[in-house]
């Protein structure tokens, strides 16, 4: 388990901590809380094969829009189709 924490806390690191300044831990709370619901909601996973774990998989075929949504202040954009 540790080598998993540590991964992650890599990760945390380099893809939000590195990029903000912050002062208190009322904000380091809610942008570790946004990142990790963009973490295990909006990015694809390796061991599920690049898919999303929270949302059903659409065919390739279907010719959709899709709307980039903003997190953590534009850092990070989820991807969703636009109804």
């Amino acid at each position: 388990m540790n080598a998993i924490v540590e991964r992650f806390l890599r990760r945390v690191r380099g893809e939000l901590l590195d990029h903000f300044v912050i002062f208190d831990d009322r904000r380091l709370a809610k942008a570790i809380q946004e990142y990790v619901g963009y973490f295990n909601g909006a990015r694809p996973h390796q061991g599920l094969g690049q898919r999303i774990p929270a949302r059903p998989i659409a065919s390739p075929n279907e010719a959709e829009r899709l709307m980039a949504i903003p997190v953590l202040n534009g850092l990070h954009y989820d991807y969703r189709r636009a109804a």
